[in-house]
């Protein structure tokens, strides 16, 4: 009886044992599969492609290169012309505007439109928008095409700069002072050098004159000196017909009758 084991004490061991397996399993023993747990992968984002030395991606580019519609044809190669507005030797092709839509636009002189950006000429700096240049300068005459401005034997282009604030006022100033030219132009025209009157005897009528050299209505003589029948010698037959004379105005006068818009006969 002594020597039995006690049943408290096999109990504990049994205990033990089945913690131990529980251990195993979790770690993995027994030849069971490992538990694996789940991560966040990084995520990945495509690469921008941007074309041309001013790095414009694919989308902006096609936006500049659109055609505004100005003309109905270019005779360029579609991909020239992105080639050139991707390194930024070209001013991109936007619709252009009657009027100034900021301080900044500047007027195309071939079609008066106004543009955020436009070209300017190596030659003699004028401004000309993308679309004109591309008619002005076919991509095949190189070499050949003049400029439209100075007829320089050949017309190249770069993109011009936006404007600065003191050059918008210099053009709004400059802008001033031609309407102001206009307006007293229109006034010294009104006032006599453009359109007024004055004398001029120089034919020997008498009369005035227009600035023109064309005789006023009363420098006009009716059945006077510009008629050839009574001695003027200039002529010019009467501006007005006269009067109907009839038989018995004939006879009392010495003149032949006549009939109404010709010139009288006088009886010899």
């Amino acid at each position: 009886m002594g020597n039995q084991p006690s049943s408290g004490g096999g109990g504990g061991n049994s205990g033990t044992n089945r913690s131990s397996a529980a251990t195993s399993s979790a770690n993995g023993g027994g030849g069971g599969a490992p538990t694996v747990t789940s991560t966040s992968l990084p995520t990945f984002r495509l690469p921008q492609f941007s074309t041309g030395s001013l790095k414009l991606s694919r989308a902006e580019l096609d936006k500049r290169c659109q055609p505004s519609g100005l003309y109905p044809a270019t005779p360029w190669d579609a991909r020239t012309i992105r080639r050139l507005v991707g390194d930024g030797k070209l001013a991109a092709r936007l619709r252009g505007t009657d009027a100034r839509v900021n301080s900044t636009d500047q007027e195309c002189p071939i079609c008066f439109l106004h543009y955020a950006q436009v070209n300017i000429t190596k030659c003699c700096t004028a401004t000309v928008c993308t679309e004109c240049y591309l008619q002005v300068r076919p991509q095949k005459e190189k070499n050949t095409a003049p400029c439209p401005f100075c007829n320089a034997p050949k017309v190249a282009v770069r993109v011009a700069k936006m404007m600065t604030g003191s050059q918008v006022r210099h053009r709004e100033a400059e802008e001033q002072r031609i309407i102001a030219a206009q307006i007293e132009a229109r006034k010294t025209g009104l006032t006599g050098e453009g359109g007024g009157t004055h004398s001029n005897n120089n034919d020997g009528s008498g009369g005035t004159t227009t600035s023109s050299g064309n005789p006023t209505r009363d420098s006009m003589t009716f059945g006077g000196g510009s008629d050839p029948r009574a001695g003027g010698g200039h002529g010019e037959a009467p501006s007005t017909p006269q009067p109907y004379r009839s038989e018995q105005t004939m006879q009392s006068t010495g003149t032949a009758p006549n009939t109404p818009g010709t010139p009288p006969a006088v009886l010899l």
